[in-house]
């Protein structure tokens, strides 16, 4: 089956709940998000041999992003900047590995979590074939499905 090193496509569904709202977009990007531990060295007495003692892990924060779209974003441009304002809403991601004939592949990894920081685009008046971005920064729960 698919083999080999290259970047898979992915489909990134995002779902951000608050105050009765939901927001429902596929993101392009996805990047972040990795688990990690931390380990305590300690020698018995101060002269032992060290050992490694374990700590629990924790998921680092996760960015997804997307071309802009104005009909669609614009419209919860502000509802999103409210999310982060006011502790960052519920967010769903699924990340859904894509064969190159566009078909699912395997199970999708969900992860939960809040919205920690939205980005809209960056504005320059003498832009010329740049693709407006936006940007979700995610606190990721430790626990992935």
């Amino acid at each position: 089956m698919a083999k080999g090193s290259t970047q898979w496509q992915e489909r990134v569904s995002v779902i951000v709940k608050f105050n009765g709202e939901t927001y429902s977009q596929v993101f392009q990007t996805f990047s972040g998000g990795a688990i990690a531990g931390t380990s305590v060295k300690n020698r018995q007495g101060g002269m032992g041999e060290e050992e490694a003692l374990p700590s629990p892990a924790s998921r680092e924060p996760a960015t997804i992003g997307k071309i802009f779209d104005f009909e669609e974003d614009l419209p919860w441009s502000k509802w999103l900047d409210n999310v982060v304002r006011q502790g960052g809403g519920q967010v769903s991601v699924g990340r859904q590995k894509l064969l190159p004939n566009r078909k699912a592949y395997g199970n999708p990894i969900n992860y939960t979590g809040r919205v920690l920081k939205f980005t809209m685009p960056d504005s320059d008046s003498n832009a010329t074939g740049e693709k407006a971005e936006f940007s979700m920064e995610l606190d990721l729960d430790e626990a992935i499905n």
